[in-house]
């Protein structure tokens, strides 16, 4: 698969090759425009590329998109916070099913944010946001996980995510990856991050760099490489030290 931008002589993906079996929990990370959101965007099928992505053998230009999006289930990095309550917040992934309170619950249960949202006033009828009197503010890393919940509601085939915990400290983010995981047990997750506390998770690492994939393997695989994974996970290791002497993954 190659990518280009509309006018541009230059591909901003050149010869990406995934395969994405179901239970299959894959980490894409690279340094920023290597070209992870975009390879996202032509998973998801928002960009056309040159070369068929294939879904179950089929052409992806073969298929009804409208219907190939409603399988997936994406948290892209501008996700929305919505000025309404918790229930429509998270709800709103999966709108024909926004009266189910428990499969409300479940989805926040499992982004590790129902306790909090048990401690709000009127609990998931709670209004989030500033723009009314009685809204309640949520701090980045709060919002991320409603945005998360709400992506995880939508129980897609495949769970796409661009950055989810990018507002969470290295032990919120590996607990979170290890529900998302346990979560998705028989369905896909493919994760854009360029923060590797919870890439050892993964089943398989995928490492990019100006739009082409340098190293693929598991998190052993690329530390005794001592490539560019190597060199990126050791500039970062500070943050992972004391998780690793308490025993967390």
């Amino acid at each position: 698969m190659s990518f280009k931008y509309p006018n541009s002589e230059k591909f901003a993906l050149e010869d990406i090759s995934i395969n994405i079996p179901k239970g299959r929990k894959i980490a894409i990370i690279g340094i920023n425009g290597s070209g992870k959101t975009t390879l996202l965007k032509c998973l998801t099928g928002l960009y056309y590329t040159e070369d068929s992505i294939k879904v179950n053998n089929k052409k992806l230009e073969d298929l009804d998109l409208d219907s190939y999006r409603n399988r997936l289930a994406v948290l892209t990095q501008g996700y929305n916070k919505y000025e309404f309550p918790v229930k429509e917040n998270i709800g709103f992934g999966r709108v024909c099913l926004m009266n189910n309170e428990l499969l409300i619950q479940e989805a926040a249960i499992n982004t590790n944010i129902h306790s909090y949202i048990m401690g709000l006033p009127n609990q998931y009828n709670s209004l989030l946001g500033r723009l009314y009197s009685n809204g309640n503010q949520l701090s980045g890393g709060q919002w991320q996980k409603i945005a998360l919940a709400r992506a995880m509601f939508r129980k897609g085939d495949i769970l796409f995510l661009d950055e989810p915990t990018s507002s969470l400290d290295p032990r919120s983010e590996i607990e979170l990856i290890e529900s998302i995981f346990d979560t998705y047990i028989d369905r896909s997750v493919v994760y854009i991050t360029h923060r590797l506390a919870a890439t050892r998770l993964a089943d398989e690492i995928i490492v990019m760099s100006n739009g082409k994939i340098v190293e693929r393997g598991s998190h052993i695989d690329l530390i005794n490489l001592r490539g560019d994974y190597f060199d990126l996970y050791e500039s970062q290791k500070e943050w992972y030290l004391n998780l690793e002497k308490e025993g967390v993954k």
